[in-house]
């Protein structure tokens, strides 16, 4: 059946949703991505105005997705991906007018965490206003229940079969280097320091806030990286080191599928998620503390790990989890 599927959320290529665009046009079906933010006028994404009309930015995202859907209103799916910007009560009338569309949720963030970048009082007011919620993380299923939810299931992250695959060539400057890639924090900040002295390689953006004295200001290599760029790296380094955020401790994270399926060894810290798919020793190599991860970068830079096995056991344990396979359980479970 080819059907009709609306993704409510960011047009930006590196997000999600065009990810989820590609898989699901991949499988046939016509598939409309639409940001209702983008109605929301410049001057309140300036940084400074959007904590003082953060409310106002809610009137502006409702009426620009409720002309969306006046414009068309036929859909088989509807797919809103967090809806951080979007009232219960746009959705609740976009869902009468686009009737009988399925709706579901598709939240890469925790909706319990309280943190105005990955949560708000909407996303949670909204829960049970979706037939259907995917959630990322296992033990999020239960709460998502509780809190309202009509249905809610376990979707892991995955990779898009268009841009992480293993590069063509390695690039021999990476060869012996232990590679970050994400964007700056605190937290990552205390994590790497220990091992700036290491060929440790930093990639990702908003690292010039990094402290002057910060000893990882001579590991920064670059700034975002998607694409070519990042199959260059994650393919040539010795390996991917992968902090999971605080939200997704016992769980996984995009990168848990992405470095694997673009031939990169997955240095991650310890979770029983990532242990089903990517065992320890086996696919991937994995710490909780930074001394057994700083022991983990000795044993490689020291050549006493089969690196290029673990390389190769987690390229092969990657198939059958690219986003073309999550879009196919995603629509087998909302339209049965």
């Amino acid at each position: 059946m080819r059907a009709r599927i609306a993704l409510i959320g960011s047009t930006a290529d590196t997000a999600i949703e065009m990810f989820y665009r590609s898989a699901f046009q991949r499988l046939g079906h016509d598939v409309s991505v639409f940001d209702p933010e983008s109605g929301v006028p410049r001057v309140l994404n300036e940084r400074v105005m959007v904590r003082l009309t953060f409310s106002q930015r809610y009137l502006f995202a409702d009426r620009a997705l409720l002309q969306f859907f006046q414009r068309d209103p036929r859909w088989d799916a509807v797919i809103v991906f967090k809806g951080l910007a979007l009232s219960p009560r746009a959705i609740a009338r976009c869902r009468a007018l686009t009737a009988p569309a399925r709706w579901a949720n598709l939240n890469p963030d925790n909706p319990f965490d309280a943190g105005r970048a990955t949560s708000s009082r909407f996303v949670l007011s909204a829960i049970g206003l979706y037939d259907h919620y995917f959630i990322w993380s296992r033990q999020l299923v239960q709460p998502l229940m509780a809190a309202g939810a009509r249905a809610a299931s376990y979707l892991p992250f995955g990779y898009a079969e268009e841009h992480h695959f293993p590069a063509t060539e390695r690039d021999p400057q990476l060869a012996s280097a232990i590679t970050f890639v994400g964007s700056y924090d605190a937290t990552r900040t205390r994590m790497l320091e220990p091992f700036a002295g290491l060929p440790l390689r930093i990639y990702g953006s908003s690292w010039e806030r990094l402290p002057r004295s910060s000893p990882l200001r001579r590991c920064v290599a670059g700034g975002i990286v998607f694409g070519a760029e990042l199959r260059r790296v994650i393919s040539s380094s010795l390996a991917s080191i992968n902090l999971l955020r605080e939200q997704n401790a016992g769980a996984h994270n995009m990168r848990t599928y992405e470095v694997p399926a673009m031939r990169g060894l997955l240095l991650t810290r310890r979770s029983a998620e990532q242990q089903a798919v990517f065992p320890e020793g086996e696919a991937s190599l994995m710490f909780d503390t930074q001394a057994e991860l700083g022991a983990r970068i000795e044993a490689l830079l020291s050549g006493h790990v089969a690196a290029d096995a673990l390389r190769e056991r987690a390229l092969a344990l990657s198939r059958g989890h690219s986003y073309t396979d999550r879009a196919r359980e995603l629509l087998a479970t909302l339209l049965r």
